[in-house]
């Protein structure tokens, strides 16, 4: 055996043009075109040529290899027992034991013959497996009949590994277009050796990269709906941009039709938009008995819902957004919350690439705006329109007295230091122009026009290096202009142009106190810190009730207490295994926190001292103690979190409210939470009590087959809130998800087949989140 290292300048040009060109006539989606171009140009890079016999018949101009032979550069390989190229006719014959090989996509076959010119060809008992999706495909006699397509007169595709595979489609007449689709007659559906389905025609996806194609549809099967069919459509118009399109039939409720438009010029400017209509055969003019909404009748057929998330990066480091939450009625996202288009899925993926969230699917006010943001080191600026689309105001053609900010601008500096001075403050600032068209209720306005202004100075004291001592004072001013009243005041002369001038103390005194445990030998330390801390607030009281009221900052109440608390941190330090750190071999640590526990109380002064007659009636009692509160978060690095908080009553001894959510997870990834949450109802009714629990959990029972299941009960009403269950099967090739899922809205039950490679049918909620490639 003769082995050469050969350097491209050696041999003559055509041998290894052959080379390239042969790789690239196989695998045209695996190989550049310009990899030719660089391997003719870069004569350093050698050839691995390796036969028992290299000859050149230079009257035919034949190349011929004999035995054992491999010839490879790079990632690129060719081996088989005979090789000979006939440069005159651009031809390639190949025999016994032929493996080429490009990354890891290769051809495997007993004999093959290529025109390198037409890029056709013939492949003997051949195998083509392309690694990214997996797919292989085999047959007795595979033709090239073009750049990107192979015929075979009889062959099997499959993207499972091995001999006997776990499911593969068999027909005759196959086509196979790289990057398109393929499709055959009188094709097979198999699963192991067994034949289960029978098509006389059959299609399925080829594609390694992102297309314009079919997606997996969902099915499924509901009280509410019927019978469901949605198909989406997704088209992948250029490499920053694509769009999806819906079509969602339900037997009961009609075509529900859908479009989503994603974009992403750069991390800073992108936004999705979604658009979904529905002409509904049903209504609800029986006060919310039919869909179970809300108890305002839905009388209206045309139903539909608008969304968008938009970034934009700005000139001079500003930065846009935009956020729009339309919807037809009070009762669509109710009636739609899963499925592709549906409200759970939608915010999940808002959440997930904005980091913004919409209202909940039950709020009838949503919100939409227009922002333009700067941030400087100590700096931010923020000048927003708002608009709050009060739904049922609108279709309901009742008054609509939600109060819109158009606009509403925010400047806020963050506390740092006041020149050379001992002094730090900090600012708080707005202007907010309130609109809203019509009124109801008195001293409301139609229009009126805000600006807040709240600077605060701050004096840090250190006391004898154990304590910290920082009084503060904070000034506000206040500046209303307000431009028309519905029902003016009788001082109403004194109304047109108003300010208000206040003023509030701060004061804090807190330390910090630690010991760290651990020692040598061992690396590991454990900081146990305790910050205790007392703050004391004061506001005068002031007469505001001339002011316009929109939110908190007009009414703002007078306070005179003290909180005193203290914070327990437990934070690990161990040496980073992952990381050896510098040169010199000293460790890299990483910290974890442990646990916080947090515990505090407020004393309210004005409560236990000052008299107001209007209130100290019908035997009532002072409370100065507010509820004694306390939060708990445990967070080991492995198996178990635990976080819960309460808020005690001092007089009532009971709970106002406590809150307990746990978490329990192992190596398998097997997971159980579960959450149990109670607020106390309040004497006058203005508030509703909570008191529900919920569990969740994922158990593998082995390597591919997992179940899970999720509870909700709400112990107040003693209804079932949510009940769902499900069987995952998840094999190397393929995967199969049922699941039953009852809430207070709806029974459903779904299923999704998905062949790794080729898709899949069924009703699971997986969205196509193709905007998160970009």
């Amino acid at each position: 055996m003769h082995g050469l290292f050969i350097q491209t300048a050696m041999i003559p040009r055509c041998v290894y043009a052959f080379l390239i060109l042969i790789i690239m006539v196989l695998f045209p989606c695996g190989v550049r075109a310009e990899d030719l171009d660089q391997a003719l140009d870069s004569p350093d890079i050698p050839w691995n040529i390796v036969a028992d016999e290299l000859s050149y018949d230079n009257a035919a101009k034949v190349y011929t290899a004999e035995g054992n032979v491999q010839i490879s550069k790079a990632d690129k390989k060719i081996s088989a027992d005979h090789i000979r190229f006939d440069h005159e006719n651009m031809k390639v014959e190949a025999s016994g034991h032929i493996v080429i090989s490009s990354g890891e996509d290769l051809i495997s076959a007993d004999n093959l013959s290529f025109d390198l010119v037409t890029e056709k060809g013939q492949i003997s008992n051949g195998r083509l497996y392309i690694q990214k999706n997996n797919f292989h495909i085999w047959s007795d006699n595979l033709r090239k009949t073009g750049k990107d397509t192979y015929q075979a007169q009889k062959a099997s595709v499959t993207t499972c590994d091995g001999e006997k595979p776990a499911w593969k489609i068999t027909g005759r007449n196959l086509n196979v277009t790289i990057e398109g689709y393929g499709y055959a007659y009188h094709a097979a559906f198999w699963v192991k050796n067994v034949p289960v389905f029978y098509s006389p025609w059959i299609g399925f996806p080829v594609k390694t990269q992102r297309q314009t194609g079919l997606l997996t549809p969902q099915a499924g099967l509901s009280n509410s709906k019927g019978y469901e069919y949605n198909q989406p459509f997704f088209w992948a118009i250029n490499a920053s941009s694509d769009a999806t399109f819906y079509w969602h039939y339900m037997s009961e409720r009609g075509n529900k039709f859908g479009a989503e438009y994603r974009y992403a010029l750069s991390p800073l400017s992108k936004g999705t938009t979604m658009f979904d209509y529905l002409d509904d055969r049903r209504i609800d003019d029986t006060t919310g008995v039919e869909d179970e909404g809300t108890d305002y009748p839905r009388l209206n057929s045309d139903r539909y819902w608008f969304r968008t998330r938009n970034d934009q990066e700005l000139p001079g480091n500003f930065n846009a957004l935009l956020d729009m939450d339309i919807v037809s009625d009070q009762d669509y996202l109710t009636d739609f919350k899963r499925g592709y288009t549906g409200f759970e899925i939608t915010r999940d993926y808002y959440n997930k690439i904005f980091g913004r969230d919409l209202d909940d699917y039950n709020d009838p006010i949503r919100l939409n705006r227009f922002n333009i943001n700067r941030n400087w080191m100590r700096y931010n600026l923020n000048a927003e329109i708002r608009w709050y689309d009060n739904i049922i105001a609108r279709t309901q053609d009742l008054s609509n007295s939600t109060v819109q900010r158009l606009p509403f601008v925010q400047f806020k500096g963050s506390k740092q230091a006041l020149g050379n001075t001992p002094f730090l403050f900090d600012l708080d600032s707005e202007y907010t122009h309130f609109y809203r068209e019509t009124t109801t209720t008195t001293n409301s306005v139609t229009q009126d026009h805000r600006f807040d202004l709240h600077p605060r100075a701050y004096l840090p004291l250190d006391l004898g290096h154990y304590f910290t001592f920082e009084p503060s004072l904070g000034l506000r001013e206040t500046i209303w202009n307000v431009q028309a009243y519905e029902n003016p005041p009788l001082n109403s002369e004194a109304n047109e142009f108003q300010h208000r001038e206040m003023f509030d103390i701060g004061m804090n005194l807190s330390s910090e106190i630690y010991r760290i445990f651990g020692g040598n030998p061992s690396p590991n330390r454990m900081k146990h810190t305790l910050n205790p801390r007392v703050n004391y607030s004061y506001i005068p009281d002031y007469n505001q009730t001339d002011y316009p009221e929109f939110d908190s900052i007009d009414r703002i109440e007078a306070e005179n207490q003290v909180t005193y608390s203290i914070t327990n941190l437990f934070v690990l330090r161990r040496p980073d295994l992952r990381n050896t750190g510098p040169q010199d071999g000293k460790p890299v640590y990483r910290y974890h926190q442990v646990a916080r526990f947090d515990i505090g109380q407020s004393y309210d002064f004005r409560e236990a001292y000052e008299d107001d007659p209007l209130e100290w009636t019908n035997g009532q009692t002072r409370e100065p103690f507010s509820p004694v509160y306390a939060r708990l978060d445990i967070t080991p690095e492995r198996y178990f979190k635990l976080s819960t908080n309460v808020d005690w009553s001092v007089y009532d001894n009971e709970p106002v409210s406590h809150n307990i959510a746990a978490g329990f997870f192992d190596r398998r990834n097997d997971r159980l939470a579960i959450e149990h949450r109670y607020t106390r109802e309040t004497n006058d009714t203005s508030q509703d009590g909570v008191n529900s629990f919920a569990a969740e959990g994922f158990l593998k029972v082995t390597r591919p087959l997992s179940l899970i299941a999720r509870y909700e009960y709400d112990l107040y009403t003693d209804k079932e809130l949510e009940t769902s269950f499900g069987i995952l099967y998840g094999a190397q090739c393929w995967s199969l998800d049922l699941r039953y899922i009852k809430d207070v809205h709806e029974i459903l039950y779904s299923f999704q087949i998905h062949l790794n490679g080729l898709g899949g049918f069924g009703s699971g909620v997986e969205h196509k989140d193709v905007a998160s490639r970009f």
